[in-house]
């Protein structure tokens, strides 16, 4: 009996041992998986709640972070609220306040500084803003910002 529970013991290990290397193998070739792998482990393991995300134009013309969001999309090709996908990170350009519901009356738990990153886990709610182009609250997860952050 001793010897089955051993062997058993064994293929069990090594199953996992299988779908772990295999996930971490996907995770490193297919960006959905690290996408998905990112997600969960903010979700998990890291703070949740809301930030306020703003777009204005500056004195140029060009789209940049407000004083009110202080969040940037890292993406080079989109800006706006209404690009912001599930998966996608934003870096604090200076203080951004990380709430516990979609409103600035709601508590703040701590407030994000440059150079902290966080992850989209869904559009909350979109404002109507009078001062810049867009803007609206988004539900996110702490994470790094890449390797050794």
């Amino acid at each position: 009996m001793t010897v089955k529970l051993v062997n058993l013991l064994d293929i069990l290990a090594k199953s996992v041992a299988g779908i772990l290397a295999t996930i971490a193998f996907a995770t490193l070739c297919l960006p959905v998986f690290e996408k998905a792998t990112s997600t969960f482990i903010a979700w998990r393991f890291g703070a949740v709640g809301y930030v306020y995300y703003e777009i204005g134009e500056d004195r140029k013309g060009a789209l940049d972070v407000t004083g009110d969001g202080n969040l940037r999309l890292l993406s080079a090709d989109r800006y706006l609220f209404e690009d912001i996908r599930w998966g996608d990170k934003l870096q604090s350009s200076d203080a951004a306040s990380f709430r516990t519901g979609p409103s600035r009356s709601e508590r703040s738990m701590f407030v994000l500084e440059n150079p902290n990153c966080i992850i989209v886990f869904s559009r909350s709610t979109k404002i109507d803003v009078t001062d810049a182009v867009t803007g609206g609250w988004l539900y996110v997860g702490t994470t790094s910002c890449g390797l050794f952050n």
